[in-house]
């Protein structure tokens, strides 16, 4: 981390209206991220009361569809189709605040909570590690195909592996 943290000291800004090559800016950004950041905080709020009503394991189970679903509908979406991409954003972005509201809980009830802290830090690292991953992958999808659609078909089959593993899991545990 100390290494990371001092790298910072060797970036240079870049010069005034600098444009890499090739650069297209997208239009309305800003509003799509302050959306999608909305539904984010909202989807941790109301998730804790929703995953104690049904469960955790359960709670799993519905993030992970309704993330192949938000997913798929990147997939269709074509050129134009706002409405379609904001329901699937706001789709993907409460799966997220599912996930960072249910994980906490889900680790210390597994684990145990003498050691939570480091034991949800561990989990945590997994999503530090898809946040890095996750777009330098996608990127590497794009410029190989000129398209999403199999980064997203990624996605799908890496939800369908939770779907799977989470119901291997309440088979094994037995648990609601």
């Amino acid at each position: 981390m100390l290494v990371i943290c001092s790298m910072a000291f060797l970036l240079e800004q870049c010069p005034d209206g600098f444009v890499p090559d090739g650069y297209v800016p997208p239009e309305n950004v800003g509003q799509r991220s302050e959306l999608s950041a909305c539904k984010d905080w909202k989807g941790m709020l109301k998730d804790p009361v929703f995953y104690i009503m049904i469960g955790r394991v359960k709670t799993l189970m519905i993030v992970f569809l309704l993330s192949m679903i938000g997913q798929g509908l990147l997939y269709v979406t074509g050129e134009g189709q706002f409405l379609l991409f904001m329901a699937a954003i706001t789709v993907i972005g409460l799966c997220f605040g599912a996930l960072m509201g249910v994980y906490p809980a889900f680790t210390a009830e597994q684990l145990g909570t003498k050691n939570n802290s480091v034991n949800y830090g561990v989990m945590f690292t997994g999503f530090a590690l898809a946040g890095l991953l996750g777009p330098t992958g996608v990127g590497k999808v794009f410029a190989e195909t000129g398209s999403y659609h199999i980064a997203y078909l990624i996605a799908i089959l890496l939800a369908a592996t939770g779907f799977i593993l989470i119901v291997i899991y309440q088979k094994v545990r037995g648990c609601r």
